[in-house]
């Protein structure tokens, strides 16, 4: 007989009845321990606290009747068995996933993502997926392309701010005409490191879902789930930056000029820009980044992820994926991902 552990005071106790093949498993989890670990697995956890959270009102509403239950639970179908929502034969349109990816350190980028899946057997299916990235810069990106050549350590600040004119914090004083004068020994050095920005990405995905089964939130409300994997190929669009040593004016980016201390505006060779040059925005920042290359690469995805089953057709879907594009300068440019969506089963 299964005996149920009574919850701890202030603690949620979630009892997961998971069945694998045909091994019954019976799982007790007490939530709410503090635990340090990484925000892709805080995220995780979170995930799924926010379904258990979000659906127990909606199955509490809508929970299957008696007889309903019996049948789904003790049919002799092998297909079907104690399964509320096959999927054998059944198409499944993840109508919108919003997501984010995570180890990027110049770009921030949100993600949209829809797919179209059908399954040929109760685990097995396949799937054809589109994605697209929204990007804009990180101020750590910001930074570096207006990063600052002070040998002799005359600047406040190491690059200028966003939205700071970047001449400013290099500017020592102005001529009578209004010319400015910058300190001495410092000029605007600009680095420009190879930066992908991600666009749209197509592929096509089996998906295996080997373990489904149920949740009880406070022991009062079932909640219906399937644990599924994802390993696919396809094409990734997108925009490179390559790496940029020397800026538009011909000056090297980065560096001290010989023999000069003290003098790196007014001795050639100069490394980087000087706030006198009248383009001095137009080889720093944005406007001096080099030109984007548009490219279209081989990619392998694999992923992770839950589904949450309500009103017998719909379904909360949490993922966590890997976008790893095959061939690139790097060799290899791998991107994780996570994102949260609704989907439908037809």
């Amino acid at each position: 007989m299964h005996k149920t552990i009574p919850a701890k005071s202030s603690y949620l106790l979630l009892h997961n009845h998971i069945r694998m093949k045909h091994i019954p498993i019976h799982i007790h989890t007490y939530g709410g321990t503090a635990l340090r670990t990484k925000p892709i697995f805080l995220l995780a956890l979170a995930t799924n606290f926010l379904f258990v959270s979000l659906t127990a009102t909606l199955t509490a509403q809508s929970a299957p009747p008696a007889k309903r239950t019996k049948k789904a639970t003790e049919d002799d179908d092998e297909v079907v068995r104690n399964k509320l929502y096959p999927k054998i034969s059944k198409f499944e349109i993840g109508v919108l996933d919003l997501g984010y990816i995570f180890n990027q350190s110049f770009v921030e980028s949100f993600i949209a993502h829809t797919n179209a899946n059908y399954y040929f057997r109760e685990d097995w299916g396949i799937s054809i997926e589109a994605a697209m990235s929204m990007n804009s810069d990180k101020p750590e990106r910001t930074c570096i392309e207006n990063f600052y050549n002070d040998y002799e350590g005359r600047v406040s600040q190491p690059c200028a701010l966003p939205g700071q004119d970047p001449t400013i914090p290099i500017t020592e004083s102005y001529d009578t005409d209004g010319t400015p004068i910058a300190y001495r020994g410092a000029s605007g050095g600009p680095a420009y490191i190879p930066i992908r920005e991600l666009g749209t990405m197509l592929n096509i995905a089996a998906v295996w879902t080997p373990v489904y089964g149920k949740q009880l939130l406070l022991q009062s409300n079932t909640l219906y789930l399937d644990l599924f994997f994802t390993f696919g190929a396809g094409i990734t669009n997108s925009e490179y930056y390559p790496m940029q040593k020397e800026l538009a004016n011909g000056n090297v980016s980065r560096g001290r000029p010989p023999n000069q201390i003290g003098q790196v505006c007014t001795a050639p060779p100069l490394p980087g820009v000087c706030p006198e040059d009248p383009n001095f925005a137009s080889y720093v920042g944005v406007n001096g980044r080099p030109a984007a290359q548009s490219e279209s690469t081989p990619t392998l995805t694999m992923g992770i992820g839950q589904k949450i089953h309500f009103w017998n057709s719909m379904h909360l879907k949490t993922e966590i994926r890997s976008y790893t594009l095959v061939g690139t300068d790097a060799g290899i440019d791998p991107f994780l991902m996570a994102w949260l969506g609704i989907g439908v089963r037809l």
